[in-house]
């Protein structure tokens, strides 16, 4: 109950986010078109990074709150090509997002002194996102399909240092069968090890996902 506030910690907050954006598509023939996308995007505070104080129970966490947090503004740009012709849908994505005041959930170097859990605190900093994405599409007939995809993401801080919870590169390969409402897939993606950690932040190993499934649609 010390962690708690006077009520007029929780005044109302105000704020008022602007985003503008363009985008313009090439059509470069037939079969291939590329995008081009700019924007500056700002988003507010969400109510739990500002307010939220206590256990969280579903990540044996303890999350802190941040009051002082104001917004976040990105300038941010996507360029993406597509290709569809014959038995091929192809499409990569290439973008890098500058945030000014990126918020991110920062792993302290102190625990939970009652539960030993690990604490948590919404904190600010200038930040930029770096990444691609790639999915192709191959019909082998009318019934088989092959799909590959892969994306990699670089986040981090201006200052150099890694943002927390970046995700791993990962690559993906599938086989669909569909026929008469079934629709077969077995999937396996490979997850690389993440070593780009932020303070505190330990390393993860790389995996292999497989998955099975199988649905029918009814007519």
């Amino acid at each position: 109950t010390t962690w708690r506030q006077e009520r007029s910690y929780y005044d109302d907050r105000d704020y008022t986010p602007v985003t503008l954006s363009a985008a313009a598509t090439w059509v470069l023939s037939d079969a291939q078109r590329l995008g081009l996308t700019l924007a500056r995007v700002q988003r507010a505070p969400e109510v739990s990074e500002l307010f939220w104080n206590g256990d969280h129970h579903a990540t044996f966490s303890f999350q802190l709150d941040n009051p002082d947090l104001d917004m976040e503004t990105a300038v941010t740009l996507d360029l993406n090509w597509m290709y569809q012709a014959g038995r091929n849908d192809i499409r990569i994505a290439v973008f890098h997002y500058r945030f000014d005041d990126y918020i991110y959930n920062d792993l302290k170097a102190f625990g939970d002194p009652f539960h030993g859990d690990d604490v948590y605190r919404h904190e600010q900093a200038d930040a930029r996102f770096t990444g691609a994405e790639l999915t192709w599409q191959h019909t082998l007939t009318d019934s088989w399909h092959v799909d590959i995809g892969a994306d990699i993401v670089e986040a981090e801080l201006v200052s150099g240092e890694s943002l927390p919870r970046t995700p791993p590169a990962s690559l993906l390969l599938a086989l669909n069968w569909e026929h008469n409402g079934w629709d077969l897939r077995a999937e396996t993606r490979a997850i690389a090890e993440q070593n780009d950690t932020a303070t505190n932040e330990g390393s993860s190993a790389g995996y292999l996902l497989a998955n099975l499934s199988a649905s029918y649609r009814m007519p």
